[in-house]
Order: structure tokens, then C-alpha cells, then sequence
């Protein structure tokens, strides 16, 4: 599931030449052909490095992170509907659904996997949007 053009973040490098690395940002590019086990990256600044898939996790979208509380809108699904309004905290992406995260619903008791579009996120109490 680590396709090319896939949104990644690269962790557990350990080589002192490496480790600024860890934490970055990239998009995977294609597979390295001699190495099975490794994909070319391109991480946001430009660098291109050689990755281990162990040392990759997928990315979540923008404006979302591991932790993040959300709200459930826009669900249309007659399955689905009647999970609009409810809260839940991001775990993250979803592996075998792209562009999809795995959200912990509070009330419901159970993960969910919703689409970027379908999650308002909330801000902490005493907190108000704008800029």
C-alpha cells in the first residue's frame, strides 16, 4: 500500500547522517528496484533518500494529527447518517482505505473510518477560530 505519490512521514532512523530526517514529511516516488524492501522518497525541502518501508508511517492529511478531536459531518450514507455531530479523537490514517483516517468515536464506542471532508475539528475549550 505504499504506492507512488502516497503522503509519508519518515521515523526510526538511526545513523547520526539520518536522524535529521526522522520526523520529516515526503511523498513516496517509486519502488527501488534493487532493493524490494525500499522506495524512493522525496521529502518536502527536496531531498530524495532510499526508505526502508519499517521506517515510513502514512501521512495524515493536513491540519490533522494522532490526538486531534474531530466532529463527524456531512455523512450521507444511510448507514452513516446518523453519525453526524458526533466527537471523536484521530488515531490515524486508515491503511487499506487511502485518503480515509481511523477516528476513536466517544459515544459510540467504536472506530470509524471517515474522509478528510467529514471532519470538523474541534478546538480546545477557551479556544476560538480566526486568525
Amino acid at each position: 500500500l505504499l504506492e507512488s505519490g502516497r503522503g509519508v512521514v519518515v521515523t526510526g532512523l538511526a545513523s547520526e547522517a539520518s536522524l535529521k530526517y526522522n520526523g520529516v514529511h515526503g511523498q513516496i516516488t517509486g519502488m527501488v528496484t534493487s532493493d524490494p524492501g525500499r522506495v524512493h522518497v522525496t521529502l518536502k525541502g527536496g531531498a530524495d533518500l532510499m526508505v526502508k518501508f519499517k521506517n515510513l508511517e502514512y501521512d495524515l492529511p493536513p491540519g490533522l494529527f494522532s490526538g486531534t478531536r474531530v466532529q463527524l459531518r456531512g455523512l450521507r450514507s444511510a448507514a452513516n447518517a446518523d453519525l453526524n455531530g458526533e466527537s471523536g479523537t484521530v488515531l490515524r490514517v486508515h491503511e487499506s482505505a487511502p485518503g480515509r483516517v481511523l477516528v476513536r468515536l466517544d459515544a459510540a464506542g467504536r472506530h470509524f473510518s471517515a474522509r478528510r471532508r467529514n471532519l470538523q475539528v474541534l478546538l480546545p475549550p477557551g479556544r476560538k477560530g480566526g486568525g
